[in-house]
């Protein structure tokens, strides 16, 4: 009896796998996660993307780096889970520069193809974006 070989067509797309990431910091109701998230899923499909999964914190300060969800995010980005990460506003992932630049480093070295923000969503390769800025503090620096 003869094995029958099923190749797969390597021009044929492969579905992205998108992770979001909200963040609100109260828990008594004057802020709500879902605005986030709604546009977001809405942006997802829109580009044909596969929600992997949505990591809410809620009631969690932008101030501290640690916290449960984006905690449970970066670890499913370490084990390539996704492939692109989805936020509404910088401010809702890091708070600053420094954690920023850690966190996208992190995505870089697990493979995760891009870094998109609400105000900017527009795919561009994180390390591009992490070049761009390193370059820009590189000028600033020397002073030209």
């Amino acid at each position: 009896m003869a094995s029958r070989i099923v190749r797969q067509d390597s021009s044929a797309p492969t579905k992205v796998h998108a992770a979001i990431y909200a963040r609100v910091s109260t828990l008594n109701g004057a802020q709500d996660p879902t605005m986030q998230t709604r546009e977001l899923e809405e942006y997802c499909q829109r580009r044909g993307w596969r929600v992997f999964d949505c990591y809410v914190d809620k009631g969690v300060s932008g101030k501290k780096d640690s916290r449960p969800q984006l905690n449970r995010m970066m670890q499913d980005a370490h084990e390539r889970r996704f492939d692109v990460v989805v936020v509404w506003r910088f401010d809702r992932f890091a708070r600053s520069v420094s954690h920023l630049l850690r966190a996208l480093e992190t995505l870089i070295h697990s493979a995760c193809n891009s870094f998109l923000c609400q105000s900017k969503l527009t795919p561009v390769p994180l390390w591009e974006r992490w070049y761009s800025r390193s370059l820009v503090r590189l000028r600033n620096w020397s002073g030209t």
